[in-house]
């Protein structure tokens, strides 16, 4: 008697079909999260996370295949939360300061002020002080640096002295960038504080910033207008007393020098 052939079990030729769909689930969710990105819209991010979490996460209930090992995203805040208000500085010397400053200069006139975290910032708009793309101070600049100078002088507090420019690229043989007119601003106005209005100059540090840090829409000739300036920023009341007890106590010094081996 012939013997049966044997035939050899074929492959599940649609085994591929898994691979391909876990392919094309994970290719869809990347390009979710880039295009909610590129689109700058918080809320729709937030709506596309949302569905991207319940996809990702399936659940027994819901689920008949695929890993149920919870796949997490974090989104920022939910909805319903409170926005945590910025931490700006308290130090009473600068609260009563701005308040001086405001009173005399009044609004809309160039020189504005608020609190950060880091202390008061006094800022005065390019109009007061330069002609745009220049950096020789124009016809009533000195009057705005007195003033501004005079201010400083009721405190002893460390001064950051910011340049800031707008978003428009400014490429000449003075100034290649807008970093170098940024830094150049900067110069200038704390050497005149120091050499002509006799502060120490131990106090200043100087920072360009170009357009890296805008206080308003750089779309906007207005906007722009605002961003063009020079940021005088009075560091709170813990930076000037850790140096007071660093040169009161020369105690700290020899012992940090002995622990360097000094």
């Amino acid at each position: 008697m012939r013997k049966k052939a044997h035939h050899e079990e074929h492959e599940n030729a649609e085994r591929w079909l898994l691979t391909y769909v876990d392919l094309i689930t994970l290719l869809l969710g990347l390009f979710v999260v880039l295009y909610s990105t590129a689109q700058q819209d918080t809320e729709k991010f937030r709506k596309a996370m949302k569905a991207m979490v319940k996809v990702l996460n399936p659940t027994s209930e819901t689920s008949m295949m695929g890993n149920n090992k919870e796949f997490s995203i974090v989104i920022g805040k939910g909805e319903g939360e409170e926005k945590k208000e910025e931490e700006v500085c308290k130090d009473k010397n600068l609260e009563e300061l701005k308040k001086e400053i405001e009173k005399a200069e009044g609004s809309g006139k160039g020189i504005n002020t608020r609190m950060s975290k880091d202390g008061l910032i006094i800022d005065m708009e390019e109009h007061l002080l330069f002609d745009t793309g220049k950096t020789d101070f124009k016809e009533g600049a000195f009057e705005v640096l007195n003033r501004v100078s005079d201010y400083l002088k009721k405190v002893p507090n460390k001064i950051k002295i910011g340049g800031h420019t707008d978003n428009v690229p400014i490429h000449n043989s003075n100034f290649p960038s807008n970093w170098h007119l940024a830094l150049r601003r900067a110069e200038k106005t704390s050497e005149y504080f120091i050499f002509k209005r006799n502060m120490d100059l131990k106090r200043f540090v100087i920072e360009a910033y170009a357009d890296t840090v805008p206080v308003a829409d750089n779309s906007k000739e207005e906007g722009r207008k605002k961003n063009r300036r020079v940021e005088v920023l009075v560091l709170k009341e813990e930076a000037v007393e850790d140096n007071k007890n660093e040169k009161s106590n020369p105690e700290l010094k020899n012992d940090s020098e002995k622990e360097n081996g000094h």
